[in-house]
């Protein structure tokens, strides 16, 4: 039997790659929960979250990819996850009672992260085999926001961690973890992508796994001793950025 696979989102363009890599590996999705809140809603989570400068920052370059996305690529419309078929279900809010509804309707075996922040235990639980998620740092050491930012702040090796959600910030139990190193030429924007497409390699791989009738090793994480990442300072974010650069340059020698 086919495995029953539900993707959660915001509009996001690394959900659509992701959608494309498990169309073209052969891995159905029943269906894609799509959030689509309110226009002053989004703006306020931004302002919250990263405050007035940089909300501005990505609002212009929402409104890029909105004037340059080829039909049918671009995040913000729904019609873009419809990948190999699969049904798109718009709702207000992933962390709802509305969603635990639908994945009630849905009976998924496993749910896959897209871009969403917090799910209530009673989303992720509505998973026979739970949810995993693809998160762009090694855990437990850089759980949370700016996660390669922070890696490479304080030196150390860039990597990415498939883990299963659980209640807290990037603690549940390990599946796979790889590092990912420095290139030359790399910035924060390259390096995030190649990190993320890892993780969906290793996701990608999982998945198959499942769908062979294998089970998934999980190792627990001894989160406890780590410290939840937040949102880089702007200050600190431009030291991140020059040693970054630094690093890069070495790369090619």
């Amino acid at each position: 039997m086919p495995l029953r696979i539900v993707v959660l989102t915001y509009p996001c363009a690394k959900t659509l790659r992701l959608l494309g890599s498990l169309a073209e590996s052969g891995l159905a999705v029943e269906a894609v929960l799509l959030q689509q809140s309110s226009l002053s809603r989004r703006i306020a989570r931004l302002v919250r979250g990263l405050g007035i400068r940089d909300t501005l920052t990505i609002a212009m370059q929402r409104l890029n990819t909105e004037l340059s996305a080829r039909p049918g690529c671009n995040p913000h419309r729904a019609g873009a996850y419809r990948a190999g078929g699969c049904k798109v279900m718009t709702v207000r809010d992933l962390d709802s009672n509305e969603v635990v509804a639908l994945l009630k309707q849905l009976d998924p075996d496993i749910g896959v992260i897209g871009c969403a922040g917090i799910l209530r235990p009673e989303v992720f639980r509505a998973f026979r085999l739970g949810v995993l998620n693809i998160h762009p740092g090694q855990t437990p050491q850089y759980r949370g926001r700016s996660p390669l930012e922070w890696t490479i702040l304080e030196d150390a090796q860039p990597g990415v961690t498939l883990h299963l959600v659980n209640s807290g910030v990037d603690t549940g139990p390990v599946v796979q973890q790889l590092e990912v190193p420095v290139e030359a030429g790399d910035d924060f924007e390259s390096l995030y992508g190649r990190v993320y497409d890892v993780g969906i390699r290793l996701l990608v791989s999982s998945l198959e796994r499942l769908q062979q009738g294998d089970s998934l090793e999980a190792l627990s994480q001894n989160w406890r001793d780590s410290r939840l990442r937040y949102s880089m300072p702007r200050r600190l974010r431009r030291i991140a950025h020059r040693r970054l650069r630094e690093r890069a340059s070495t790369k090619g020698d």
